[in-house]
């Protein structure tokens, strides 16, 4: 026979078991309608402080309202043997089962996801609940395409105090925010975080943080580090890169404020992808994921392809070529942005050509300029002349004039994902020779969700003034090699000529960031590459690094 619930919940069938309750499907003998009943497990079930707590939250879950999230129909009674709660039953599957058959997906399709849990959450939280277990295996997804939340409250309706002696942590540790594991006060930004790695499993079928056991797990959450989604998926543009980096901050300040501030973040992109209507494109996706994705091609790739046209046009070539490869990733046949990848693939090239003319020219200028600066030295009159007026400082702004106003350094290197093995090798030498070391920006740490603007650069100016030598850091000569040999490369943004096959280059102590870019977009398999390597204070003479860039893999290549 049976189990029977309050009287009037019929068990018909096992559905799952979690770490903290089992759920049922079950039948409303008074309502003739489908449930899913959720049992507390009796060890936590039977303590009353815990029956208290899980009767309190349940009459607060019951006042939730939002299209989004199980409607409470009942809960477990004080003189009930069990603690219960008695939700709508959804047929469909999770969203873990939905990514693992249809999955990886478009950054666009996971926004429209995220922006109906955001709305969810945001709901919640005005209603002073916190959820604290958000993870695709607590989202699911109906047959009619409708997203729906669950497990509300069961977390929270756990005896703490107990939670507290025995050392356990609520919540699924993959998704935990470092304040859940480190047990401090606890708001809705858990949530925003858990969100976060929610979207990162939409747009890669994988979890930010992955370990082999819970300890390293938690390290790894603490520590705060992780490769950004578009490593994995080179679909995934710097704008959803962006958010996914601001939710998975690993400090709740450095997140956004609240859930209303993550769906008005993940609104504005879709807005940029002509994406209005995220209800109605939500269930559309859900219902026909490929259909839908196939559709959405078009418009992604056309936007993507203006964006880095502009990008382009403003003098950011590397992030357009970032964003010209993407689109091409989306539709590989896609003519216009393999156009423009040519277009301006040529431009750079005839640019160093001139800029190479141009350093020649001037080193014969900047000599004959400091002789004379020199002859006006020692050959002073006998009354100094009067001093010149100085010329008007230029406007905040006038050194970087682009169309999209200054440049921005993104939290990781703007560069595309990496594909299958492309070697690069880097060698060093001692050599006694030392030379300026020239870099357009500083070399920072990721640190996500932290924005950092570029430091606009004026024009060089030659002043006729003798000044003491100063102290040149030692340098030493390093080899850049790629295949194939006649590849383009871009040391620290600035591109390096190859001769042999090698870029010879002196660089002193330091993280360095290599870019590899193909001939020309006809060749088969080509495409962007990029390492990172270290530059040891003392380097071993003549040995060699082998940088061998694997997808799924960080980069952590030997110094020598």
């Amino acid at each position: 026979m049976s189990e029977v619930y309050g009287n009037r919940y019929e068990v018909l069938e096992r559905v799952g078991d979690g770490g903290m309750a089992t759920v049922y499907r079950g039948r409303d003998r008074v309502l003739k309608r489908d449930v899913a009943i959720k049992v507390m497990h009796p060890h936590l079930g039977n303590k009353p402080d815990a029956r208290a707590r899980f009767n309190r939250e349940a009459q607060a879950i019951a006042k939730l309202h939002h299209g989004n999230i199980v409607d409470v129909y009942d809960f477990s009674a004080g003189d009930d043997s069990a603690a219960f709660l008695v939700t709508e039953f959804v047929h469909g599957e999770t969203l873990t089962e939905f990514t693992n058959d249809h999955g990886p997906f478009l950054p666009q399709a996971a926004a429209l996801v995220g922006h109906a849990i955001a709305g969810a959450l945001g709901h919640a939280h005005h209603m002073g609940l916190i959820h604290r277990d958000i993870k695709p295996d607590n989202l699911m997804i109906s047959r009619d395409g409708q997203l729906k939340l669950m497990d509300f409250g069961i977390a929270q309706a756990m005896d703490m105090e107990q939670m507290t002696t025995t050392g356990a942590i609520v919540g699924s540790p993959a998704h935990m925010a470092p304040e859940q594991i480190e047990g401090t006060p606890l708001d809705g930004r858990c949530d925003i975080f858990a969100l976060g790695t929610v979207l990162y499993f939409l747009v890669t079928r994988r979890l930010p943080f992955v370990a082999s056991n819970p300890q390293a797990l938690f390290r790894l959450i603490l520590e705060g580090e992780f490769e950004l989604p578009s490593r994995h998926n080179p679909a995934v543009d710097r704008q959803f890169d962006d958010i996914i980096a601001q939710c998975l901050a690993r400090w709740p300040a450095d997140r956004y404020a609240d859930m209303n501030a993550v769906q008005a973040a993940l609104s504005n992109y879709l807005k940029t992808y002509r994406m209005s209507d995220a209800t109605g494109l939500l269930t559309r996706f859900l219902k026909a994921p490929e259909v839908f994705q196939f559709d959405l091609k078009p418009t992604v790739v056309q936007v993507l392809t203006a964006e880095g046209q502009k990008q382009a046009t403003a003098g950011k070539l590397a992030m357009a070529i970032d964003t010209l490869n993407r689109a091409l990733a989306i539709d590989p046949d896609a003519e216009e942005p393999r156009k423009a990848l040519q277009e301006w693939t040529t431009r750079a090239r005839r640019a160093r050509k001139l800029k190479r003319a141009g350093m020649m020219a001037g080193a014969v200028t900047g000599g004959l300029v400091a002789l004379a600066g020199l002859w006006f030295v020692t050959h002073l009159p006998d009354e100094p002349p009067p001093a010149a007026e100085p010329k008007p400082l230029p406007a905040e702004g006038a050194l970087l004039n682009l169309p999209n106003g200054p440049a921005q350094i993104r939290s990781k290197p703007e560069t595309p994902p990496v594909p299958p093995p492309t070697p690069i090798t880097v060698a060093s030498a001692e050599t006694p020779e030392a030379k300026p070391h020239e870099t357009t920006e500083p070399v920072r740490k990721h640190v996500p969700g932290l924005r950092m603007p570029r430091t606009p650069e004026a024009e060089p100016k030659v002043t006729p003034v003798v000044t003491p030598p100063q102290e040149v850091k030692a340098q030493f000569e390093w080899k850049i090699g790629a295949i194939p040999a006649n590849s383009t490369l871009y040391l620290d943004n600035q591109s390096a000529a190859i001769g042999e096959g090698f870029a010879k280059v002196m660089l002193d102590a330091g993280s360095r960031h290599v870019v590899r870019c193909e001939p020309g977009p006809k060749c088969e398999g080509c495409k962007t590459t990029t390492v990172r390597f270290t530059v040891p204070e003392k380097p071993t003479p003549g040995k060699m690094t082998k940088c061998d860039v694997r997808p799924g893999e960080a980069l952590r290549p030997e110094t020598p």
